[in-house]
């Protein structure tokens, strides 16, 4: 499995998702938040030494983690799994 090609395909579409459906209200949960807790977990993952898949697993939960905010804010955690899922 292509872990580099698929991790560029999630940052595009969380991108791109942001840009379709994000609001200037959400001030926190927004794009810049996500992509700096994408970051965070790379540098984490790198730290620990995580395996490829590992590390792969981390960071498509980091892209996607309150992509749900966008759908549901009481129940973004939920709708964040379902846009993973359904990624």
């Amino acid at each position: 499995m292509d872990f580099k090609l698929i991790l560029q395909a999630v940052s595009n579409y969380v991108a791109e998702y942001f840009k379709e459906h994000g609001s200037e209200q959400l001030l926190y949960h927004n794009y810049e938040h996500t992509a700096s807790v994408a970051t965070a977990a790379s540098e984490l993952n790198a730290h620990y030494r995580l395996s490829e898949q590992d590390d792969f697993i981390v960071r498509v939960a980091a892209w996607f983690h309150d992509l749900g905010y966008l759908v549901d804010p009481d129940n973004h955690e939920a709708a964040s799994v379902v846009l993973a899922e359904n990624f």
